[in-house]
């Protein structure tokens, strides 16, 4: 079947027509206009932005990537400007349906008008590929991973077991060994096709727990959501804050949310991860230029293996909408295929985006750039004779300009100083760390995460962290000037705490087996975890340095710029390790995370250098094998097939994440009870993660404390699920979740009880 850009255009036309007689007729059988009118947003506006750019010759997956980025562009634009034009004529709704309806059909229209009169030459022929049975049994295989995803966490959501979700893991790292063992005889888009599979998979299994928002940071993330939603319009001075300067939380799902016509718990649980999964392909594309398809399928997996992706990803909205922009602007980077002009337009396109979509990425990002431009400077010159070495021509050109850096670093500056004025978090987190930087050598500086850097085996100390935090707590109360608006040391002195070890999964016949020969399955896992983590940082040096080797060479087309900024990558870490509270503000796991984009080929590079077994397709199985490990152990599977560990949210109903976390339907009623019945000049307290579900969910603020010598006298205390059953409450402490004995009885005995079902309880 032949497209013509005539057949193309009419078939445009036509879903645009049924798009808004969907809504003219309020049809939407079994959520299919739900369904076209996401396809509608996300591809058609993103295509023919490409079309128009005469963006061509580029594989279909990585286009697509491309596509779905465009598309958001183009949201972000026309929500930011309805938001700020209509309010300017009297419309003080600005995101509303009919309105958004006519400014993206005013969009694509005028788009078809140009492609349409344009000398614009479309011919595609599309036919299915020759598959053999082998490329059909991968293909169902890698269909499965999502499905068994999504039951799995309904089962696990209705207090039922989690053999879905293992089976779900074990399978992702069976069609990985046989990806990589079939790789000549299997068709390619298994490659791309498998990864996206596979990301969506993962991010569902932890987003889908729940049936309410379930998390950490997406709690206020789905505040600033709702502030949006419900005023559609979106205002900075709502709610100044950083997340309320994120467009990628604010404008972006109202426009969905209205759009789609969903519950606003399932844009983030859904659609966000729909389109943040692209990224992987993104990764394997942008490292493919480097190398093969086994090594950027197998970086692409190392990128997935990592917990962050895993356990946090889904509850950090804002930096998968970031992600997503920065690894188009490295795709873009080093892209020769396309006009150098459009590639800087669309460069600053999504720069722009990232910056609106997530502050902290973008300052990382900025900071990867930055040193990149620098160490390639150094290249360049005949400072340490790398010029020669690497066999730089005279002026070779950045792929990464110094004038693209400072326009997408002028516009972060002007969005988040100048217009919504939400950078004193930033300023702050420099003084500090400049004011401490004589302290770097100092653990109470830095978050638990650094403990797991080459450097160190030691073990997080909870009880002193805990302790130290306790009375820091306490001393802040005792020099409070309304110091007897609180409870006195001689009564709080009566009810002591202590820091409890964190629950773990019951041995399983495994376990039991291992416990018999005298392997404990707690240190099993543990020590693999932390040596898998040290593995990891090793490998990028090996890699790094292979890739190096292989340059001088000339045995690797890789280009000098791309090794620039796996040196950059490298060094960010180092300083986010060495350097006093970055660590605590931003999280050491969330930076490796997102240097991983750039760092996870060196770590394949330097796993197939370790294997030297000979021939090359064994070098490879190793590899593989290696990787299927490192994720299995990562995200849970291992530990759950022997017991003895600490449970994990997307596996378990325990757990630190889940007690913390998860969002019951008791605590949803009690915090809309509380809401209705509050009195004037009300104090509310509660623990760290309770605090988040009451600004999410009633827009109330609490006290972030429950220990005894920090009630207030007056004061609404709100103890959740976890606390009430288990009689264990949580503190995050630089980041680090340490639980509790909490002392129920203090309540009791000094508070009454005023509201109770099974998953709340509230003392005044």
């Amino acid at each position: 079947m032949v497209i013509n850009k005539h057949k193309f255009l009419i078939i445009i036309v036509i879903y645009l027509i049924l798009i808004n007689l969907g809504f003219l007729l309020k049809v939407n059988w079994w959520q299919m206009r739900s369904i076209l009118v996401l396809g509608w947003l996300l591809i058609i506006p993103g295509w023919l932005g490409m079309l128009v750019l005469k963006v061509r010759r580029i594989e279909f997956w990585e286009y697509l990537v491309y596509v779905i980025g465009l598309s958001l562009v183009f949201l972000y634009g026309l929500g930011l400007g309805l938001n700020w034009l209509l309010p300017q004529i009297g419309i003080k709704q600005p995101l509303q349906l009919i309105y958004l309806i006519l400014s993206i059909d005013l969009v694509v229209l005028g788009l078809l008008s140009v492609i349409w009169f344009s000398k614009l030459r479309i011919r595609w022929r599309l036919s299915w590929p020759k598959l053999s049975l082998l490329d059909y049994g991968l293909g169902i295989l890698a269909v499965t991973f999502p499905i068994l995803s999504v039951l799995g966490t309904v089962i696990l959501n209705n207090h039922g077991d989690n053999y879905l979700t293992i089976a779900m893991l074990g399978g992702v790292g069976v069609y990985v060994l046989l990806l990589v063992g079939f790789k000549d005889k299997v068709n390619n888009f298994h490659f791309t096709w498998g990864l996206w599979l596979i990301a969506l998979a993962l991010l569902l299994m932890t987003s889908f727990r729940g049936w309410y928002t379930t998390g950490h940071d997406n709690q206020l993330e789905a505040y600033v959501f709702k502030l949006t939603q419900t005023n559609l319009h979106w205002d900075i001075e709502d709610y100044r804050d950083p997340y309320n300067a994120s467009i990628s939380l604010t404008i972006l799902p109202t426009i969905l949310n209205v759009w789609l016509q969903i519950n606003n718990e399932y844009i983030y649980k859904l659609v966000y991860q729909l389109i943040f999964a692209f990224t992987i392909i993104g990764v394997y594309g942008f490292l493919k230029r480097w190398a093969g398809k086994v090594a950027a399928f197998l970086s692409g997996i190392v990128f997935m293996s990592f917990p962050t992706f895993i356990n946090d990803f889904p509850m950090l909205n804002r930096q998968e909408i970031s992600t997503l922009f920065l690894i188009l602007t490295l795709l873009l980077t080093f892209n020769k295929k396309i006009n150098p002009k459009v590639r800087n337009l669309l460069f600053i396109l999504f720069g722009f985006c990232m910056a609106l979509s997530h502050y902290s990425t973008t300052y990382v990002t900025l900071a990867l750039w930055v040193l990149t431009y620098i160490i390639f400077e150094i290249m360049r010159s005949k400072i340490l004779g790398l010029k020669k070495k690497l066999r730089l021509k005279r002026n070779t050109p950045h792929f990464l300009s110094w004038q693209l850096i400072v326009i997408v670093m002028s516009f972060t500056f002007i969005w988040n100083a100048l217009l919504t004025d939400t950078t004193a978090g930033l300023n702050r987190v420099i003084a500090d760390t400049y004011q401490n930087i004589g302290k770097a050598l100092s653990q109470d500086l830095k978050s638990g995460g650094v403990l797991y850097s080459i450097f160190s085996w030691k073990q997080l100390d909870t009880e002193e962290l805990f302790n130290n935090y306790v009375q820091a707590s306490v001393n802040e109360i005792e020099n409070k000037p309304n110091r007897q608006d609180y409870y006195s040391q001689e009564i709080y002195a009566k009810y002591p705490f202590q820091v409890v070890e964190d629950e773990k999964i019951p041995l399983t016949s495994w376990g039991r087996q291992l416990a018999g020969l005298g392997i404990d399955a707690y240190k099993l896992n543990y020590f693999a975890r932390q040596g898998i983590a040290k593995l990891l940082q090793v490998l990028i040096m090996i890699g790094v340095l292979v890739l190096f080797i292989r340059k001088v060479n000339r045995q690797q087309a890789i280009q000098p710029e791309f090794l620039a900024m796996c040196i950059a990558g490298m060094m960010l870490l180092i300083l986010f390790i060495v350097l006093p509270l970055l660590s605590i503000e931003y999280g050491t796991l969330r930076l490796f995370q997102q240097i991983l984009v750039v760092l996870a080929l060196p770590i394949v590079v330097g796993l197939f250098t370790v294997f030297k077994l000979g021939k090359e397709n064994i070098r490879w199985w190793f590899t593989a094998l290696a990787i299927v490990f490192i994720f299995w152990s990562l995200s849970g599977f291992l530990p759950q097939i022997t017991g003895g560990y600490y449970p994990q949210l997307h596996l378990n109903n325990q757990g630190i994440y889940y007690n913390a976390y998860y969002t019951h339907l008791g605590e949803i009623r009690g915090i809309k009870w509380l809401a209705s019945h509050l009195k004037n000049n009300f104090v509310i307290q509660s623990n760290f993660a309770t605090h988040a579900k009451l600004r999410s969910n009633a827009g109330l603020f609490s006290v972030k404390n429950l220990f005894p010598a920090t009630i207030h006298k007056d004061a609404y205390v709100i103890l959740d699920y976890a606390t009430v059953t288990k009689r264990n409450d949580l503190v995050s402490i630089k980041n680090d979740l340490v639980t509790y004995n909490y002392p129920l009885t203090f309540l009791e005995d000094q508070k009454d009880l005023i509201y109770n079902n099974s998953g709340i309880k509230i003392y005044k």
